[in-house]
């Protein structure tokens, strides 16, 4: 099948820069001027320097970096050579200063470790360097790390360096028992058995899983592996086996208390969401984490007992309890327990936290229609110190060596760069690199910038109409709506020409190759491309399509097109079930994202197409199965 590629006109910008790359030379060129459109007169133009630093110097550093990634991450003289490299795009020397101090911890060079630690800026150091610093203060200065006792108090899994903190604090005496021995339970959960034992052994204890209570701190704790391993939890008889033990009277009320909250978790993922409240209601919330809150919540929101729901809301965490997610869905409860007079305040404080899935439905129950008019633009004076920006330039300059190329390898590290460039900007700044971007064809990037402001917006920047008579036509020809599609582009490729997943889908739609090939033979197509624009947007309007008549709605079309609509059917309950219900409840974390995601997208290019719906209608009701 021949196709062509076709894009729809870009909407009408405030300037437009034109680049020009410059050929490899033996040393820099000297830049060439680059026109730029005026906002008030469109046929002056303002020539400043060009955008882009000489390709061969960006490009020979690029593949410096990629050469280095084959050596062992603690090889340091490598990262000392790379680190020589002056011209290199930002991201890649920070990236290699930070490998460089962690191999320089995982060594214990504390002296040399110390120094360059010192050197980097604060908001460069991530968590792991951070738990690496901590712990070697507490190895080679005998301080002691209040980061140690964070970590623990949290019970959530903790990275390879934060547990080497854990290990290197507890001799000094500062960390809390009960949350010792709730990290070595938190191990034993998540399998990681080895670690559940150094912090045994450096609190004088020997763990030994798999045996019986018998009612001491360290004998219990191995007793709890037949119960809480994710092994065990799989098991029908885990609770069964938890109430065996319970009966004993040997288990501390603490050590059920924590099993409980994790059996919790684990049923409520296999949405058997009654025995899931059940094993939640038998805990205070003292030793549960921000996800086992959450999917507390998500059990009695499946359940829709709305009583529970409210008081497990108004128990969590304060944080998590102002997350958009939870004072929308209190304010639901609220109302369906007879108490709306309550619920304005949480409807209004959701409806401002952003451009969100539960802003939008919030905003709904205020009666609020949603806007797309904002178009705040960046002014040309802005576009113009923006663009030269060294860490912009080299950004656009291996953009530009990525569509010569064709290397993804080179788009993905053009991508990186472009996000450290405009991590500390402004929102005017972010403004400006988005439009920079966007008139660049850079699509993903343009989006990405201009949806990391929450005072100056640009709603046609944010949700741009890329492929317009593309998809339009597409759209129209497989029966579903244009805005839908537009959402699926949006969280697929953020409409990225030739975008590849790392599990290989492909194009601006990201089709799977075997989904390809179903696709093209239902359509009679012998000869296709899924990296062609035209050609993707059509197969996914009609796998769309498909899914769209087979599972009955969007939304669970929506779930079936990133996780397949078997598991879409399985994830519905066996009464109707409220859209909005059944996406907070998808149990894959990616899917549940997306879903809620994609529509919120559908909503906003709803609007920017000329009409306006209803999200909540739009979700609809999932069938019971």
């Amino acid at each position: 099948m021949e196709t062509m590629h076709k894009l729809s006109p870009l909407p009408i910008f405030s300037c437009i820069i034109l680049i020009t790359l410059m050929a490899c030379t033996a040393k820099p060129p000297t830049p060439k001027p680059v026109v730029l459109k005026s906002q008030s007169t469109p046929q002056v133009y303002l020539a400043r320097e060009a955008l882009t630093t000489d390709i061969e110097y960006v490009l020979e550093d690029f593949y410096a970096y990629q050469s280095i990634a084959q050596y062992s991450k603690d090889d340091i003289a490598i990262r000392d050579a790379y680190l020589t490299r002056k011209r290199a795009p930002g991201v890649f020397l920070l990236e290699k200063r930070q490998e460089k101090l962690a191999a320089l911890a995982r060594q214990e060079r504390a002296d040399e470790f110390f120094a360059e630690y010192n050197n980097l800026p604060e908001k460069d150091r991530t968590n792991d360097l951070r738990c690496y610093h901590d712990a070697l203060m507490v190895s080679y200065s005998k301080t002691i790390s209040s980061l140690a006792a964070e970590k623990i108090a949290t019970g959530e899994k903790l990275s390879a360096a934060c547990k080497k903190l854990v290990l290197a604090s507890i001799v000094s005496g500062n960390l809390n028992e009960q949350d010792l021995w709730r990290q070595i339970w938190t191990a034993i959960a998540n399998n990681e058995l080895s670690y559940a034992r150094d912090i045994a052994t450096r609190m004088g204890y020997t763990l030994q899983t798999g045996s019986a209570p018998d009612g001491t701190r360290i004998g219990n704790a191995g007793a709890l592996a037949n119960v809480i391993t994710p092994h065990a939890r799989n098991k029908t008889a885990a609770n069964s086996k938890l109430s065996e033990y319970q009966a004993t009277g040997l288990l501390k009320a603490d050590e059920i208390e924590f099993a409980h909250g994790v059996l919790g978790m684990s049923h409520a993922k296999d949405l058997n969401m009654s025995q899931a409240l059940q094993d939640y209601q038998r805990t205070t919330g003292r030793f549960l984490t921000e996800e086992q809150w959450s999917w507390y919540a998500r059990a009695a929101l499946r359940l829709r007992d709305w009583y529970s729901l409210n008081q497990v809301i108004s128990a969590m965490p304060e944080k998590l309890q102002n997350n958009e997610a939870w004072l929308y869905w209190r304010a639901r409860a609220l109302q369906n327990l007879g108490q709306g007079n309550l619920s304005s305040a949480l409807y209004e404080k959701a409806s401002q936290s952003g451009r969100n899935f539960y802003a939008l439905l919030a905003m709904e129950e205020l009666g609020k229609p949603v806007t797309t008019s904002l178009k705040t633009h960046a002014s040309t004076e802005e576009i113009q110190r923006v663009a030269q920006n060294m860490d912009i330039r080299h950004a656009m300059t291996l953009f530009y060596a990525s569509q010569q190329t064709g290397s993804r390898e080179i788009r993905l590290a053009a991508s990186k760069q472009f996000r450290y460039a405009v991590r500390n900007f402004s929102e005017s700044e972010l403004l400006a690199a988005a439009y920079i971007a966007q008139s660049q064809h850079y699509y993903e990037m343009a989006i990405y910038a201009a949806e990391r402001t929450n005072q100056l917006l640009n709603y046609p920047m944010r949700y741009p109409l890329h492929f317009q008579d593309a998809i339009v036509n597409a759209s129209t020809q497989y029966g579903i709506d244009p805005a839908w599609t537009y959402g699926i582009i949006r969280q697929e490729s953020r409409f990225m020409t030739g975008a590849r997943s790392s599990a290989g889908a492909q194009g601006v739609m990201q089709i799977m190759p075997a989904t390809g090939r179903l696709i093209a033979k239902k359509l009679g197509w012998e000869d296709y491309d899924l990296n062609d624009d035209e050609t993707s947007i059509q197969m996914g309007a009609a796998y769309l399509s498909d899914n769209l008549h087979s599972l009955g709605n969007e939304i669970l079309a929506t779930a079936g097109y990133n996780a397949g609509p078997g598991r879409a059917r399985q994830w519905r309950a066996h009464v109707p079930l409220e859209g909005a219900i059944y996406a907070e409840t998808i149990p894959f974390n990616e899917t549940r994202d997306y879903v809620k995601k994609v529509m919120a997208n559908t909503t906003y290019y709803e609007s920017l197409l000329g009409r306006s719906g209803s999200l909540k209608a739009r979700l609809g009701t999932v069938p019971a199965k």
